[in-house]
């Protein structure tokens, strides 16, 4: 059986999806993941580490020692320059590889048709990438689009991601079992979990090359914040806590959230600035994947591929050691 090399970037959690659901999906597959340091997690068979420093020399000298055929970015960075250069380098240690022809970008967002530019703190980060793929034909490449992550409505020790704490964009706190409502809570929201994010993306390195389209779009559900709530309340049996602090007030309705955004433009570095950003995602309905294209690609690519609901995956959280 011949062997495929699949090289990922970034040794986070969903990367870690991503090296399970290969190795579960096919023994022919060999992993080279990319990082900066150690990283134990990945120490497994058919998965070899390379520590670089994200430079045009260093990961060419990777892909071409291995010979992989495809590359995943899944770095991130809060800041924007940091984000582009790095991602930069790896598409063009791809465009000079002798087999790397083929790249899934760190992009991860929502409807990235109708709102590219959403959340606005994409802009000079994706968005400056954006322009950059598509200046070049060399690399074949998709952006992916998936809403939320819903590992997050799973407990901490059921998952591989990690909590959203740096900021509180993410509106509920499942260890205080509280809330808070973004906009109406009734705009809609896309919500995809991290291992059929991964499963989409093991059915994109089988796809024959040259047949990506250039924006690809996975859901599990979409729903509502509300909807959401309603479902984890429905699952644990008991009601949430909808908070009425100041955090609550500056995301109650469109105008406040906008509101938000002008008063602190000046400071890109403001915590409330980046809430207020995913904040308008929500109610902007950007977190919302085009039902459209979501329902022509699982007919047209990810045929046989479960996309579990919110419900579902709370479901599983309560059966399996890892969602």
């Amino acid at each position: 059986m011949s062997r495929t090399t699949i090289a990922i970037a970034g040794a986070g959690d969903l990367a870690k999806h991503l090296v399970e659901e290969l190795l579960a999906s096919s023994s022919s597959y060999d992993i080279v993941v990319l990082t900066t340091g150690p990283r134990p997690w990945f120490n497994r068979p058919n998965v070899t580490l390379h520590i670089v420093t994200y430079t045009l020399p260093s990961i060419l000298s990777v892909l071409n020692s291995t010979r992989a055929s495809v590359l995943f970015s899944f770095l991130n960075h809060e800041d924007p320059a940091a984000f582009v250069t790095a991602n930069k380098a790896l598409l063009d240690a791809a465009r000079a590889s002798t087999h790397t022809k083929r790249f899934v970008p760190s992009e991860y967002s929502g409807d990235i048709d109708r709102l590219p530019d959403i959340p606005r703190y994409y802009v000079p980060s994706r968005g400056a990438f954006r322009t950059i793929l598509a200046a070049q034909t060399e690399v074949e490449y998709t952006l992916i689009g998936i809403g939320w992550i819903a590992d997050h409505f799973v407990p901490k020790e059921r998952r591989h991601m990690r909590d959203i704490t740096s900021v509180a964009v993410w509106p509920i706190d499942l260890e205080k079992w509280e809330w808070f409502r973004i906009g109406t809570g009734d705009e809609r929201v896309t919500f995809t979990a991290a291992r059929d994010v991964a499963r989409g993306l093991v059915r994109l390195v089988e796809m024959t090359p040259g047949s990506w389209p250039p924006k690809v779009y996975m859901e599990g559900e979409t729903t509502s914040w509300n909807r959401a709530v309603e479902t984890l309340e429905k699952h644990y049996g008991k009601p949430l806590t909808r908070l009425q602090n100041d955090r609550a007030a500056r995301a109650q309705s469109y105008d406040v959230i906008l509101k938000v955004i002008e008063e602190n433009s000046h400071d890109e570095t403001s915590i409330a600035l980046l809430e207020a950003y995913f904040d308008e995602a929500s109610v902007s309905e950007g977190t919302a994947c085009p039902a459209d294209l979501v329902a022509r690609q699982k007919e047209e690519l990810f045929q046989g591929i479960k996309f579990r609901s919110i419900d579902e995956l709370l479901k599983d959280s309560e059966r399996l050691d890892k969602i």
